[in-house]
């Protein structure tokens, strides 16, 4: 009778990686394990050496979920658009090691504020809604919590399709600061507009008091 070692880690930050990211996630399984296996949304048994024709023959800027594999020992690991995940097989020193040399590699390319926008776009109507219930401003308040709620998908989308990107590109071929934040400058935009309306409102029903 064994007991079982196995043990998962999800503690991974949210992270903008490259193709040479990637490349050196495979290689750190392959100095340490056996064979290792790669397969992605479209492609399987993808070997280590063709990552690079998988990125070129990828249409877009972006991988989409990338599983690798390795044997003797045991690891996965799972890159995918809301998170990444590691499993270990046993409880021992060479596995740890894996880990945390992936932690060191994706902690580097780490989104230091992910998720600020957001969550500051989702703060706005909650704010609108708390004054309008303190001026008993009902109607104000109804359309508040009503934004809220409409917001709550997009808001949840945008978070789990954005925490981990793997770009097809290596680190030195990345594009311009605009093209690289086009999402999170939308998101901003969404963010100043929300907040002029909600202050035009604010200031129309309660600018006299």
């Amino acid at each position: 009778m064994k007991k079982s070692g196995n043990k998962r880690f999800e503690d991974f930050p949210a992270a903008k990686l490259y193709l040479d990211d990637l490349m050196e996630l495979v290689s750190v399984l392959e100095n340490n394990c056996g064979e290792v296996q790669i397969r992605t949304e479209d492609y399987d048994e993808v070997k280590p050496s063709e990552l690079g024709e998988l990125a070129a023959s990828i249409d877009g800027n972006r991988f989409g979920d990338i599983y690798i594999k390795s044997h003797e020992p045991y690891i996965t690991l799972d890159l995918r658009a809301f998170g990444v995940s590691a499993y270990i097989s046993e409880d021992s020193l060479i596995q740890h090691g894996v880990i945390a040399k992936f932690r060191e590699i994706i902690e580097k390319r780490k989104k230091k504020y992910f998720g600020t926008l957001t969550n500051i776009l989702g703060f706005i109507p909650m704010a609108g809604f708390g004054v309008s219930i303190a001026n008993s401003e009902w109607v104000l308040a109804a359309m508040c919590l009503g934004l809220i709620f409409l917001m709550i998908w997009p808001i949840v989308k945008f978070q789990t399709a954005h925490k981990v990107v793997v770009s097809t590109t290596p680190k030195s071929n990345e594009r311009s600061f605009f093209s690289r934040r086009k999402d999170d400058i939308a998101v901003a935009m969404g963010s100043a507009l929300i907040g002029a309306i909600v202050s035009f409102i604010l200031v129309k029903y309660f600018g006299q008091a």
